[in-house]
């Protein structure tokens, strides 16, 4: 298996229903398991006929919610480094006054 994905889940999109609805019991559980598997682990489905071409429009899907998602992690990250060493400076810098007085 690969690496456990970050993201805490996948976004099932209603536009994707209409298709799924085409396809029989089987196969359309096999779609929603590969959702699930390549959402939290990279795996690449082996779907077959019906199911292989509703996979391709719902991985990238997948893909570019994944990417959306990294995306906000790292500004996130980013922001809270520099708060961090703001609140830093500021904290030398009352030590610094502190000392002098």
């Amino acid at each position: 298996m690969e690496k456990e994905n970050t993201q805490p889940g996948v976004m099932l999109y209603f536009e994707i229903m209409p298709a799924l609805m085409l396809l029989k019991d089987k196969q359309r559980l096999a779609v929603y398991d590969a959702i699930m598997r390549y959402g939290q682990y990279g795996e690449e489905p082996d779907l077959k006929g019906e199911a292989a071409i509703c996979w391709g429009f719902i991985q990238s899907a997948l893909d570019r919610d994944r990417e959306r998602y990294e995306r906000v992690v790292e500004a996130r990250r980013k922001g809270g480094e520099a708060r961090g060493k703001q609140i830093s400076q500021e904290a030398e810098e009352r030590r610094r006054l502190a000392s002098m007085s």
